[in-house]
């Protein structure tokens, strides 16, 4: 069984012309066929920048779908509505916290371990007392190995299987 695809699309509307993209997304979004599921972010203030994440079930599935006459003649009806192409990123485990073009998960998760080290640390600190500052040398070694583990286990095997679990959760549009 092959695990989905995702791709993060990002788009620039023309100023003023925002409610009328929002309506052709709505459009958008009801293109999905089997094997494909999409959901859309607004911006945040002041920002034109749209976010589309595409979710489909195959390599095979996302070929078709961005070849498919249905979506060209959507992507021309929204060609006066923005000032960009499409800026396409297939995206992959923790890269998909990364607009731009996704770094590796194994450099992903070496980012993630120095920010779960520190939190786990004080975080245990704080619930102890201070007790879990004073830590031996072994201690400290052991806490972040297990740190490394918990990191490769989240990035390579609980992440992806609770995304395929939750895959209709996480892909719903936020008006649904």
């Amino acid at each position: 069984m092959s695990m989905p695809i995702h791709y993060a699309i990002l788009r620039t509307v023309v100023s003023g012309r925002e409610a009328e993209f929002e309506s052709a997304l709505r459009d958008f979004h009801a293109m999905d066929r089997p094997g494909s599921e999409a959901f859309f972010l607004s911006p945040g203030d002041g920002s034109r920048e749209y976010g589309i994440l595409r979710t489909f079930g195959s390599e095979e599935a996302a070929e078709k779908f961005y070849d498919s006459p249905e979506f060209k003649s959507w992507e021309d009806s929204i060609a006066s509505l923005v000032e960009d192409k499409a800026r396409r990123n297939r995206i992959h485990g923790l890269s998909a916290f990364f607009p731009e073009s996704g770094p590796p998960d194994w450099k992903m998760a070496v980012v993630t371990y120095f920010g779960v080290v520190p939190s786990v640390y004080f975080s245990a600190a704080l619930v102890s007392g201070g007790a879990s500052l004073r830590m031996s040398a072994m201690g400290l070694v052991e806490f972040l190995m297990v740190n490394a583990l918990v990191v490769s286990l989240l990035t390579w095997v609980v992440m992806p299987v609770l995304i395929k679990i939750f895959r209709k959760f996480l892909t719903r549009n936020s008006h649904d």
